[in-house]
């Protein structure tokens, strides 16, 4: 996977992307919701978003609802 270097906030870029094709799910994490590949629930009631490229990030439960709206039925 390649990464990027940005000298910005995550609020700042949450605020010029589209918020149709990427979510903020955790205060560190930004994803492109057209990459999520799976979600993983843990017995806890925690969440866990799958990217393609394999990469696992947790869900704050504050983000779950919004998530789940945005992915819609089929998650």
């Amino acid at each position: 996977a390649r990464r990027h270097v940005v000298r910005a906030t995550l609020s700042s870029l949450e605020s010029q992307l589209d918020s149709g094709s990427f979510l903020r799910i955790h205060r560190s994490a930004l994803i492109n919701l057209r990459r999520v590949r799976e979600l993983r629930r843990h017995s806890i009631g925690g969440l866990t978003v799958v990217l393609l490229d394999g990469t696992a990030l947790p869900v704050s439960r504050n983000r779950r609802a919004q998530l789940m709206e945005k992915l819609g039925p089929t998650y």
